[in-house]
């Protein structure tokens, strides 16, 4: 609570002139081996309630907040040997505490949220067993798997103490821009962006449409082992796999960052003899996923200057009979179509 029991009438605690904020948090304090429930623990008869309260105001100028902590214990007939608690540790992506993180728990008994404290651990008793539902849902918020509003089930039983943590952080983003040589054009529709990294549950790959030039890849889970990006969803339009085998370029944003990414699409060259007709381009290994790419019109002379993803296309000139092409990472790939 902000503020709980202000001096003025309007809300605020203010002495000689000073805006004083008065934060107070409270805590189930179970019994535990750590700094917190979380960190070790386990149900006892009369648990308390620990009470902290912080006071800053503005111009400290490195002055530390006053602080006081409390315990107080709740009337007997609140708590009984029926009554059970659950702990809920959020940590960030770099494995530390993360204070100040929301927890709702919805049950049988009701919904109830609770604020991890500086440990980054929430207490919750529950009076009522049952199946329960602990959930996330900050904006901007993603959890190791980066879903944006992660929900953790539990069941409940009387007198029981448990136990759990969940990997929560500002989630990262890159811009990627979608790039090629000088003098080629872009497909369009331009294909979906695809990101990597060992993070991201099996089979460790996310997809995103492109929405221009430059498209956001948001509610990114920003983990220590990054990302690769490229362009197209086929499995052979990984820059890093066969027949490709070009070396990765890894982008790793931090919690809460955006950084620029590039997808290169490689550069074909088509000639033919047929001037101001349309070329497209579909998937050989019959791979759907980027459906017909149209790169262009051809010109007076019937060369168009283009560019695809990496792997095996067949590309039409005037919709006549397709021609097998797999562009290459160094220099443009010769169409004569």
């Amino acid at each position: 609570m902000t503020n709980p029991n202000p001096l003025m009438g309007t809300g605020a605690s203010k002495v000689d002139g000073v805006l004083y904020t008065v934060s107070r948090t409270a805590a189930w304090a179970v019994t535990g081996t750590g700094v917190s429930a979380c960190d070790g623990g386990g149900a006892v008869t009369y648990p308390s309630v620990r009470i902290s309260v912080q006071v800053t105001w503005p111009k400290m100028r490195g002055v530390r907040p006053v602080t006081t902590d409390s315990i107080v214990t709740p009337s007997k007939r609140v708590l009984n040997s029926d009554y059970a608690f659950v702990a809920v540790k959020i940590n960030t992506y770099g494995a530390k505490p993360n204070p100040g993180r929301a927890v709702t728990a919805s049950g049988p008994g009701g919904t109830v949220t609770e604020v991890t404290d500086s440990a980054g651990c929430a207490v919750f008793g529950i009076a009522t067993p049952g199946d329960y539902d602990f959930t996330l849902s900050e904006p901007g918020y993603v959890d190791y798997y980066g879903a944006l509003k992660p929900v953790v089930k539990k069941t409940v039983s009387k007198g029981s103490f448990q136990t759990f943590a969940v990997t929560y952080d500002r989630a990262a983003s890159l811009a990627v821009n979608v790039l090629t040589e000088s003098g080629y054009g872009l497909p369009s529709p331009l294909p979906a962006l695809v990101v990597r990294s060992g993070g991201l549950p099996s089979p460790g790959t996310r997809a995103t449409p492109s929405t221009g030039s430059t498209t956001v890849v948001g509610d990114l889970g920003p983990y220590a082992q990054g990302y690769t990006v490229w362009a197209g969803v086929c499995p052979d339009a990984e820059p890093a796999a066969p027949p490709t085998n070009q070396t990765a370029t890894v982008v790793t944003p931090g919690a809460g960052q955006s950084l620029d990414a590039s997808a290169f699409l490689a550069p074909v060259a088509i000639t033919s003899s047929l001037p101001g007709a349309t070329v497209t381009a579909t998937h050989a290994s019959g791979c759907t996923g980027d459906g017909t790419l149209t790169l262009g019109v051809t010109d007076a002379n019937g060369f168009l200057a283009s560019s695809l993803p990496y792997g095996t296309w067949m590309i039409s000139v005037g919709g006549g009979v397709p021609v097998s092409v797999t562009p290459t990472k160094d220099g443009a790939t010769q169409v004569p179509a």
